[in-house]
């Protein structure tokens, strides 16, 4: 195993123990990985098993980005005033759509397209298995 690998791994297990902030996690395997981060930090990311951590990570990624692109605007004082005022606030959900990511808006989770409609299903079934109060009182009464 590489020294990087594992130092990844240890800073995932940090990340997952509360030992080290989301933005730590995520700017140390942003530094560690380089180039390839953007293409891993998908899968990183629906894999985590911990919701709040994967909201955490995604609010983490949204902040930097913005960072990012306010550093990387340069140019005159007008022009970076102008793009102030037109910058949407970054949110995890924006986050989000910009990573080809979906929040699920039952429970938070981060998946990937392709498996958030079979993870929708599942709270769909949910509410079948446990009926309103209103529908009962029907059946009761």
């Amino acid at each position: 195993m590489s020294q990087s690998s594992t130092e990844f791994k240890n800073y995932s297990a940090q990340f997952r123990q509360g030992v080290i902030s989301a933005a730590q996690y995520h700017r140390s395997c942003k530094d560690l990985l380089g180039d390839d981060f953007n293409r891993i930090f998908n899968e990183l990311l629906v894999l985590l098993p911990d919701t709040g951590k994967q909201q955490e990570l995604l609010t983490a990624h949204g902040d930097c980005r913005a960072m990012e692109k306010q550093s990387g605007g340069g140019g005159g004082k007008k022009n970076k005033n102008k793009k102030n005022a037109w910058q949407m606030p970054t949110t995890a959900a924006n986050a989000a759509a910009e990573l080809d990511c979906q929040v699920c808006p039952t429970c938070r989770q981060v998946l990937a397209p392709k498996d958030f409609n079979s993870h929708k299903t599942l709270h769909i079934r949910e509410n079948e298995e446990f009926p309103s109060l209103q529908s009962i009182s029907r059946i009761i009464s």
